[in-house]
């Protein structure tokens, strides 16, 4: 597997001395970052407004929901629906 970026970590102890910060390692394989509805629209080819509807329907499915503004996709959901709707084409 192919080591990707390091992820810093403090340590919450009462000496200084374990203060300091170490690093994991994480595979970005395990990577699924969320892709906000303008940019995940965007990569669609399509509006916000258009992706909105698309969800209403049933044609996309309902993204992930962060705040009480903010919802996206997982990029692997977006990477799928693609190719299904490639497959659907052809």
């Amino acid at each position: 597997m192919q080591i990707g970026l390091y992820r810093t970590r403090r340590f919450k102890k009462a000496s200084p001395a374990a203060t300091h910060c170490t690093r994991e390692a994480f595979f970005v394989s395990d990577f699924d970052p969320i892709i906000p509805v303008p940019k995940a629209a965007k990569l669609l080819g399509m509006t916000r407004g258009n992706a909105w509807k698309w969800v209403r329907k049933g044609l996309l499915p309902a993204p992930i929901k962060l705040t009480a503004r903010r919802c996206g996709w997982r990029q692997s959901t977006l990477e799928q629906f693609i190719a299904e709707r490639e497959k659907a084409a052809a």
